[in-house]
């Protein structure tokens, strides 16, 4: 369970429960797992930019933007590494206070929709060879993940969206540093699709130097490095870098123009779960996050 109040950013209430417990299932066999979640995120001081990776900072509105989700998830682990996973989500998307001088209050409402309702079959297989789920030191992870809203009756919108990951671990050299990497791409596919459903990078977990959903677009990419270090005790160091661009469909890729910022942080490690927090410095500005669990 995490509760994250901030008077004027965020509030954030997510609880998860899980059995078998996700570290004791890593590295297993097993017939069968459940994961159910609920989770409220409010934030207070939203941000937008605008669309595409050519988006500017001068341009930042804010508005209120809610987001209640819960899913239940069904998991086999068909072997001690591949895993396969199909669940539903709920979600609702909330939006309001918009700016009275702003872009978005002027959009038409099928790309600035104040109220999304939609239920999401999900389906992922997994390739986990990490030595931990918590906190891995060795490993890696080839993820793919499918998410099909369809067009129903009590789905206020439809679409598809798609996401393929690769994760590696690797110990380096005494005392136990570790090298982190991560790469990733999403992509969303749809008519008419509201910048609340777009696929945003920057802030917490992805480009941590940047704001709050920097970029937005209808396709993204994401790459990730971390150099993890222990310091003392249950204390440890991170040094790293974050690189992401978006685009409007994955056609249009290219190795122009991608963002990146450095990034340095503290871990406290604790057996079940890790502390973390990291500050993320770029050409526009800097972030600074408290949170829970790796971002990777």
């Amino acid at each position: 369970m995490i509760i994250f109040f901030s008077t004027k950013g965020e509030k954030w209430f997510r609880t998860v429960f899980s059995i078998p417990d996700f570290e004791l299932r890593q590295g297993t066999i097993y017939p069968l797992a459940l994961d159910v979640l609920f989770d409220y995120d409010k934030f207070v001081a939203y941000n937008y930019f605008g669309v595409g990776n050519q988006s500017s900072f001068e341009d930042k509105e804010i508005y209120t933007r809610l987001v209640i989700e819960s899913s239940a998830m069904f998991t086999r682990g068909f072997t001690e590494r591949f895993v396969g996973q199909i669940g539903l989500k709920y979600k609702k998307i909330e939006s309001w206070d918009f700016d009275e001088n702003g872009q978005l209050i002027n959009l038409m409402p099928t790309y600035n929709n104040p109220y999304l309702e939609f239920t999401t079959l999900y389906i992922s297989g997994r390739y986990d060879s990490r030595d931990s789920f918590i906190h891995p030191t060795s490993g890696m992870v080839v993820k793919a993940d499918i998410d099909w809203t369809p067009k129903l009756d009590w789905n206020t919108i439809d679409f598809y969206q798609w996401s393929f990951w690769f994760q590696y671990y690797t110990k380096l050299f005494f005392p136990n540093t570790v090298f982190a990497a991560r790469l990733g791409t999403m992509n969303i596919i749809g008519t008419n699709l509201p910048i609340q459903l777009l696929i945003p990078i920057g802030s917490n977990r992805t480009l941590r130097g940047y704001p709050q959903d920097r970029f937005l677009d209808k396709s993204s990419a994401l790459i990730n490095l971390e150099l993890r270090f222990p310091l003392f005790g249950r204390f440890g160091g991170l040094i790293g870098a974050d690189f992401g661009r978006v685009w409007p469909s994955p056609d249009q890729f290219s190795f122009d123009g991608w963002q990146s910022n450095a990034v340095v942080g503290l871990r406290y490690y604790m057996d079940t779960y890790v502390v973390r927090l990291d500050v993320g410095i770029s050409a526009e500005t800097f972030g600074i996050y408290f949170n829970f669990g790796h971002i990777f």
